[in-house]
């Protein structure tokens, strides 16, 4: 599941420092956590901030789970991770799927049901591999990025005692190393 804003509702959210005197005690007392109705905004966010839940738990991922499901949350700004994301654009295309013309409510729903139902099995499935390739290129650049700055710290951290075959070696292998690391980083975006 992406993290548009409509799958990231929390059930359960904290008040902020900014929330009515009121909803702070409604949530502290919902949440079994004793306060004074006394008590003053600061001192009742005080005990909010130190009860604050460790976990935040979404409504979406909390009624999958109760149908038995699990929620894979995919990595911010990484829709090209999503399968559903390449059938959409496909699905989307009313407007070419719309020989007649007719824009009715009636239509539109007559054609999003057609192009939903036409996505094949097939489909789905080279979908989910350009996913699963996309995924491995990802972590096999990752893999390559940590090698590098390994490297990277290896030699920056190095002391002109560690070895004397450093001072021989010249620029050209330095300016090298820092070539690969410049296409890597390209590489990566």
């Amino acid at each position: 599941m992406d993290n548009a804003p409509y799958h990231t509702k929390v059930a359960n959210p904290t008040p902020t420092k900014y929330s009515t005197k009121k909803e702070m005690t409604d949530w502290l007392i919902n949440n079994g956590i004793e306060c004074d109705m006394k008590m003053r905004k600061a001192e009742l966010y005080s005990l909010i901030d130190r009860n604050r839940p460790k976990e935040i738990i979404y409504k979406i991922d909390s009624i999958i789970k109760e149908n038995g499901h699990y929620v894979l949350r995919l990595p911010p700004y990484h829709c090209d991770l999503n399968a559903i994301e390449y059938v959409w654009s496909s699905v989307k295309r009313l407007k070419e799927r719309n020989i007649t013309g007719d824009l009715s409510l009636e239509n539109l729903q007559n054609l999003l049901c057609d192009a939903l139902g036409g996505v094949s099995s097939k489909e789905w499935e080279a979908h989910c591999r350009h996913v699963e390739k996309l995924e491995n290129s990802y972590w096999e650049k990752d893999g390559i990025l940590e090698e590098v700055v390994d490297e990277l710290v290896v030699q920056i951290g190095s002391t002109e005692s560690d070895s004397d075959s450093e001072e021989t070696e010249s620029c050209d292998s330095d300016s090298e190393f820092f070539k690969e690391i410049t296409q890597l980083s390209l590489d990566l975006c």
